[in-house]
This record gives C-alpha cells, structure tokens and sequence, in this order.
C-alpha cells in the first residue's frame, strides 16, 4: 500500500467519522447529552489532573434552558406569535 492509498483512506475513514457523529447527534441527542455527562463526570474528578479536569468542562453538555414550551423561558414560540391577516 502506497502512502497515497493510506492517506486516502485516512480521509475516507475521518468523513465517514463525522458524518456518523452528524447523524447520531441529530438522531439521538438524549443520548449523546448522557454520554457527555458521565464522560464529563470521569473527567471532572478532584483526583484527576488538570488537562484531565479542562476535558471535563469541554466535554460537559451545556445547561438546559427552561423547561420547554410553557416554561416561561424564552419569549413565544413562532405559533405563539399572531399572524398577519389576509386580504381579500
């Protein structure tokens, strides 16, 4: 195997990486949220060093706002807001 045979597939294989991370984010958030968190939690550790514990806090999910739709928690959803009327 050439070295531009291992660089091509290299590329193949780092596509195909981030292609599946895209799909399996928007396709199961909960999930990859609970992953974060106890990926977060090994490296928040006190025991842990300190590259180890600024992995943690990169890793860590940002925090949820408000409890959805009623929550008060952001200004009106877009079928909250009134439309404008048709003429005619």
């Amino acid at each position: 195997m050439s070295s531009y045979d291992a660089m091509q597939w290299t590329i193949i294989a780092l596509a195909v990486l981030a292609s599946a991370s895209y799909a399996i984010h928007k396709l199961a958030p909960r999930s990859v949220r609970r992953v974060r968190t106890e990926l977060a939690l090994v490296f928040l550790q006190p025991s842990r060093g300190p590259s180890a514990r600024r992995l943690g806090r990169w890793l860590a999910p940002k925090p949820q706002a408000g409890a959805g739709c009623g929550g008060g928690s952001c200004d009106g959803c877009e079928t909250d807001r009134p439309t404008a009327r048709k003429r005619g």
